[in-house]
C-alpha cells in the first residue's frame, strides 16, 4: 500500500465511509455503480466503502438510487462536519455554495473528491492551497475525465 494520508486510512480500516453532497443526475448514478460495483471497487481498493450520509436540497427518494433509512439530510454542512465521514464527494455544482463547502470540508481536514469543472476554474487556487495547507488530499479527475 501506498503511504500518505489516502495510505494512513485503508490501513486503519476495513471499511471507508464518505459523505455525498448532491443526489441528483450525478449523485444518483454514484449510488448506483457504488451499488452495482462495490464487490469489485472493494477487492481493488482493500477495504469497502459506505455511503454514510447524502446531502440535497431536494429531499425526497430518487428512481434507481434508494438509501439506507437516515442517511439523507437537506443540510450540507451537517455531512460536511460529520467527524464519521473522513471523505466528502461534492456533485452539487455551481460555484458558490459548492465552494463554501469544499473549503469547509478541506478545513476540517475531510479529503475531497469533485467532479465541478467551474468550481475549479474560478476557485482552484484557494480549494488547492487550502488542501495543501491542511494536510488533504483534492480528488478532481471526475471534472476532466469528461474531455476524453
Amino acid at each position: 500500500m501506498q503511504k500518505g494520508l489516502w495510505g494512513t486510512i485503508l490501513f486503519r480500516m476495513r471499511e471507508i465511509r464518505f459523505g455525498l453532497l448532491g443526489f441528483g443526475r450525478i449523485g444518483t448514478g454514484v449510488v448506483h455503480l457504488l451499488r452495482r460495483n462495490g464487490r469489485i471497487i472493494s477487492r481493488r481498493l482493500g477495504a469497502r466503502l459506505v455511503l454514510g450520509a447524502v446531502a440535497d436540497i431536494q429531499p425526497g427518494p430518487r428512481k434507481g438510487a434508494p438509501l439506507p433509512r437516515g442517511i439523507f439530510t437537506t443540510n450540507p454542512k451537517k455531512v460536511v462536519d460529520d467527524p464519521s465521514l473522513p471523505i466528502i464527494v461534492e456533485l452539487i455544482g455551481g460555484t458558490t455554495d459548492a465552494r463554501e463547502l469544499v473549503l469547509r470540508a478541506l478545513k476540517n481536514k475531510k479529503h475531497v473528491v469533485t467532479a465541478n469543472k467551474a468550481l475549479l476554474a474560478l476557485h482552484g487556487e484557494e480549494i488547492y492551497k487550502t488542501s495543501h495547507k491542511m494536510g488533504v488530499d483534492l480528488g478532481f479527475e471526475a471534472s476532466v475525465g469528461g474531455a476524453i
